[in-house]
């Protein structure tokens, strides 16, 4: 029987694309925050620009190893054409059927080339299978962060003075209804 951890990423893996909305909550928090000078330009025209020119588009694809209960998954983000984040992560799905640790690295806007390795994380899925709970490295911060699958799929990230939600576009919206059908979760 699969466990949770295993239904959670088989039910996500692909391709997926995403709107994505920034919330500034204090000015002077970003500030004083330790983001790099251009990490903190980079999110404050995203945000100050979301209203008039739509929001930033994320494109991420999870690929599953199964003989390793491994999970890559890959993430660019992009406005006006550009290509402003990326990020390469590994997740290692720990046999409890619960948790998960993820590894990798970060790159950001202007040196895409140049990957930041992070600290290794842990995080874990519900028995619900359709949350996950993780500190999710963002552009050279952790950020607390909650998926949440059923439709529409988000996922959410906050730090004090900020707060950033990833919406499913409409079409894999769809889509996830379908995956959330295919497999019931393991029985509580």
């Amino acid at each position: 029987m699969l466990k949770y951890n295993q239904i959670y990423f088989y039910r996500v893996r692909g391709l997926w694309k995403w709107q994505t909305f920034f919330s500034l909550q204090s000015f002077k928090a970003l500030k004083n925050s330790k983001l790099s000078f251009s990490n903190k330009a980079i999110l404050t025209s995203l945000t100050l620009t979301q209203d008039i020119f739509g929001p930033a588009r994320m494109h991420s694809y999870v690929d599953i190893n199964p003989s390793d209960d491994g999970v890559t998954y890959t993430t660019h983000l992009k406005k006006w054409g550009l290509t402003l984040y990326k990020s390469v992560v590994t997740v290692t799905l720990s046999s409890n059927g619960k948790d998960m640790n993820l590894r990798g690295a970060e790159y950001c806007f202007p040196n895409l080339k140049r990957g930041v390795p992070f600290d290794p994380q842990i995080g874990f899925v519900t028995k619900t299978t359709t949350n996950a709970h993780y500190q999710m490295p963002f552009m050279g911060l952790l950020w607390d962060c909650e998926t949440t699958l059923k439709p529409p799929g988000k996922i959410k990230i906050r730090q004090s003075w900020m707060k950033v939600t990833f919406v499913l576009k409409e079409d894999y919206n769809q889509i996830l209804k379908q995956r959330l059908d295919e497999i019931p979760p393991p029985p509580q």
